[in-house]
């Protein structure tokens, strides 16, 4: 009995921070989510933007493309990357949309 007198102001303690740190975690998955869906959908930018710099380097209209040879070369695997991230930053959004709490 004595033990739990003097752990009673510490239980007490954190009855009242456990919902503060609950809001903190679910603000923090909130700006994670925001963060992660911004950087995917500016990859797959960049990554069209070089798989239409590739394929315009292969027609002629462009200048030379800035990785010559390699898997990297081939406007084919920039384009498949850039719908590969499109459709994780969409998958993201989603499922951000479906955890973020109603606004009251």
């Amino acid at each position: 009995m004595v033990v739990a007198r003097i752990l009673q102001p510490a239980i007490d303690t954190a009855v009242r921070v456990q919902p503060a740190l609950g809001r903190t975690a679910a603000a923090s998955q909130q700006a994670a989510n925001a963060v992660s869906t911004l950087l995917l959908n500016a990859s797959a930018s960049i990554a069209l933007v070089f798989g239409l710099w590739r394929l315009g380097h292969d027609l002629g209209w462009t200048s030379e493309f800035v990785i010559p040879s390699g898997l990297f070369s081939h406007w084919q695997v920039w384009l498949a990357l850039a719908l590969a991230l499109r459709i994780m930053a969409s998958a993201a959004a989603r499922e951000a949309a479906k955890n973020a709490e109603p606004r009251a």
